[in-house]
């Protein structure tokens, strides 16, 4: 499983630059996905951010995948990091 999620990691690193220096900050508990208490902490001064979240996790699981995060940045829905 580790070596799935460093795989997984590697290709997003290759694949969405942003992503690659932005997931890892929004993911403090590093299991691979990002809450909405990790999204929130993340933008601390993101004015609708519960609905940005929202927005973003299209599979409504409560959660953010690499996947999502990278597709939200590419529709200009999650704002690039500070």
């Amino acid at each position: 499983m580790k070596k799935l999620l460093i795989l997984s990691s590697i290709l997003a690193a290759m694949s969405f630059p942003a992503l690659a220096q932005e997931a890892p900050a929004m993911d403090a508990d590093e299991n691979g996905s990002v809450t909405l208490e990790e999204f929130v902490a993340a933008y601390p001064t993101l004015e609708d951010a519960e609905t940005i979240f929202n927005d973003a996790d299209t599979d409504s699981d409560g959660l953010l995948s690499d996947e999502e995060i990278a597709a939200a940045y590419d529709a200009e829905i999650i704002p690039e990091m500070e």
